[in-house]
């Protein structure tokens, strides 16, 4: 779900506004890396063709996956230090876009 105003979404996180001035979101924190890049993917392009897409098997997952003619664009959104993208890897072993 993305939410164009981080305050609604930290509510609908049931964190407190002092965590959010803060930027302290504890697990919270790759909600607002997701929809930060969401945001940011949706004010660059006319929305009515440029859908969001994700996703996922087993329990690996892209947040954002998009075509562009024949070219495949996956996007995982990182917020913590930890950056190996298993899933994408994965995902490029499955699908093999080209």
């Amino acid at each position: 779900m993305l939410m164009h105003d981080v305050g609604l979404l930290g509510c609908a996180q049931k964190l407190e506004p002092a965590a959010l001035i803060r930027q302290d979101y504890g697990t919270a924190k790759g909600y607002f890396a997701e929809n930060l890049v969401a945001q940011e993917m949706k004010a660059s392009h006319d929305t009515s063709d440029w859908p969001l897409y994700s996703w996922n098997e087993g329990t690996a997952e892209i947040e954002f996956v998009r075509s562009f003619g024949a070219q495949v664009l996956a996007i995982e959104a990182k917020a913590g230090h930890r950056t190996k993208a298993k899933s994408l890897a994965q995902f490029f072993q499955k699908t093999r876009p080209s």
